[in-house]
């Protein structure tokens, strides 16, 4: 096998790993996401988004906070990576997303508000 055609091998399996990580998308796009969550195991990108359509849109009612906060941290703890920040950041956005009328407002005055544990700890 020549140099090229090692090259050329190579190159092919990267774009196969490449397109297989398009698969997932985003309400703004798409975004290349890993296909493990933090324990190593395969991310079923199916499943991924059912479970955040669990997660009801949040007005900032107390009465459903608690609620809120529940479904949050199962979803967080079912998919967050202690090896990837992008993974993270994407899932704190898709959280983020749950916040609609004045929740929305309040948080999206609050630029410190970068992650969950500050979202939450401000609820």
């Amino acid at each position: 096998m020549t140099e090229d055609d090692k090259a050329i091998e190579e190159l092919t399996e990267k774009l196969r790993n490449f397109n297989a990580s398009l698969s997932v998308g985003t309400a703004s796009g798409f975004a290349i996401m890993p296909n493990e969550n933090r324990d190593g195991n395969n991310i079923n990108w199916n499943l991924f988004k059912s479970k955040l359509n669990i997660i009801k849109p949040f007005d900032g009612d107390s009465n459903l906070l608690n609620k809120f906060i529940t479904r949050c941290e199962s979803f967080i703890n079912s998919y967050s990576s202690f090896r990837d920040d992008e993974l993270n950041k994407h899932i704190f956005e898709c959280i983020q997303e749950k916040l609609v009328g004045k929740a929305e407002i309040l948080v999206g005055n609050r630029p410190e508000l970068t992650a969950w544990p500050l979202l939450k700890a401000d609820c």
